[in-house]
């Protein structure tokens, strides 16, 4: 199985919000159960960005950072090459979405073998309704 986090869940996964204990369950119950945790390259970019945006105090900024960086190398990463950004292309006038938003949900078909069972963790209304479209499981 596959597990897809988006930038916004990765951000929920380090900072208290809304359907965050949710999704830390979840996370944690299907990578015990061997799921492959997975996001895109852009991500880390993302979630920094969204740290630095977001939290005005230095010390729980750099906590922050340093908790991420250490969780970064847990993940299956998908890399951009010209195939993900092709179907990126195509994702995004087909479904309206913005740039990242393509990118996210052009990786995630790219990580899914097969048509194996895949939940796509977002929390974009138009993005999970993209995911789900093209097949995925997304249960916020």
């Amino acid at each position: 199985m596959i597990l897809y986090l988006d930038a916004s869940a990765i951000v929920k996964l380090h900072i208290q919000e809304t359907h965050t204990s949710e999704l830390l369950k979840l996370v944690f119950d299907e990578s015990e159960r061997g799921a492959r945790v997975t996001t895109s390259c852009v991500s880390y970019a993302e979630v920094l960005a969204a740290f630095a945006r977001n939290v005005a105090d230095e010390a729980d900024l750099n906590r922050l950072n340093s908790d991420f960086q250490r969780s970064w190398p847990h993940y299956h990463v998908i890399f951009l090459d010209q195939n993900v950004l092709n179907v990126a292309g195509i994702l995004s006038r087909t479904y309206r979405l913005r740039g990242f938003d393509a990118l996210h949900l052009a990786s995630s078909l790219a990580a899914r073998r097969r048509r194996e069972k895949s939940t796509f963790l977002v929390f974009d209304k138009m993005l999970s309704r993209a995911a789900e479209a093209e097949g995925f499981q997304t249960p916020f």
